[in-house]
């Protein structure tokens, strides 16, 4: 009979673990199906853009036909099949990053994002995209996963530099074929819009209530928490996971929803921390800014990790993390 820390029974407690976590996602998509109140974002920002309606729009246009292919059908179909999608995203980005999907699909930011309608789940799983094809050298499915990534710039940007960096010359190149050729379609289907869409990113009234980042505290103070990423010694895995921390910790703007993006890593009990995003009820917007602990404290982490000063008698043994980063 096999020990309850057996190689086996962590692979069936796994495996028990996931189906809990898919069939409770399946069941929330569910039932906020058949609420008229879920899917606010959806209906009000997304999908109007098919009708020319931009005023909520923030994204790069090359989303826009995702929408414009939705507005065709029932809200409550389309609104399902957005959900649908966010959560098969979500459980490839995971299995891509070696997360575990209970610390993922049972949280407030998945549930978040799935009642309002948003696309943080396109942007993981374009992320995730980008890092298989990297490990893989395919820089052609790397471009894909850039073009999806990209929009939401403000959350992954860094990210994507990173990675791009990490590519040989050559494949540099190749990656940004599809990223250049989506974004001429995009100018060809709605003309030069990038003036306009700059102008709406930094001067649109933007919903503020529910960014958790430091920027809303201390203002460009926090960009010094950039500093240390240039001293780090991690492996490439970490070390993505550290300048997405960062850029949630840092950037102007950053919802709470959009932490599926640390989440769907292996970053252990402190992803449970977002579900004090649930007491929004009893203490409305104020308990949602302190979710910033989760993605402070994978930063702490990162940096003891990477640190040879802090983390010597450790790290000086193990060889994963020597010349990388």
């Amino acid at each position: 009979m096999p020990s309850l820390f057996s190689p086996q029974r962590r692979y069936d407690r796994k495996k028990t673990e996931d189906a809990l976590a898919i069939g409770v996602a399946l069941g929330v998509i569910v039932v906020f199906a058949f609420l008229p109140s879920a899917g606010v974002d959806l209906r009000f920002s997304y999908l109007p853009v098919a009708h020319g309606d931009l005023e909520d729009f923030y994204n790069p246009y090359w989303l826009r036909p995702l929408f414009e292919a939705l507005a065709w059908l029932p809200f409550s179909l389309a609104y399902g099949l957005l959900s649908l999608g966010s959560l098969v995203a979500l459980v490839a980005a995971t299995r891509v990053f070696q997360g575990r999907l209970i610390h993922v699909l049972l949280t407030y930011p998945f549930f978040f994002l799935l009642f309002y309608g948003q696309i943080d789940a396109l942007v993981v799983l374009g992320l995730a995209l980008s890092w298989w094809a990297l490990e893989r050298n395919r820089p052609w499915w790397m471009g894909v996963g850039f073009a999806l990534a990209a929009l939401k710039p403000q959350i992954s940007l860094a990210a994507l530099i990173l990675l791009w960096w990490w590519l040989s010359p050559p494949a540099r190149l190749k990656s940004l074929a599809v990223p250049v050729g989506v974004v001429l379609a995009s100018v060809l289907r709605y003309g030069w819009w990038f003036p306009g869409w700059w102008h709406h990113l930094f001067h649109g009234p933007l919903y503020r209530h529910g960014s958790i980042t430091l920027w809303e505290v201390v203002g460009p103070w926090a960009l010094l928490l950039w500093l240390p990423v240039f001293f780090v010694r991690l492996p490439r895995a970490k070390k993505l996971l550290l300048v997405l921390t960062v850029s949630a910790l840092t950037m102007p703007y950053y919802q709470q929803h959009s932490l599926v993006m640390l989440q769907v890593f292996p970053i252990g009990w402190i992803s449970w921390w977002s579900n004090v995003g649930f007491l929004f009820f009893y203490f409305r917007w104020g308990i949602l800014r302190w979710i910033v602990l989760l993605p402070l404290v994978v930063y702490l982490r990162c940096l003891w990790r990477g640190m040879p000063w802090l983390a010597w008698p450790r790290m000086s043994g193990s060889p994963e993390t020597r010349g990388k980063g």
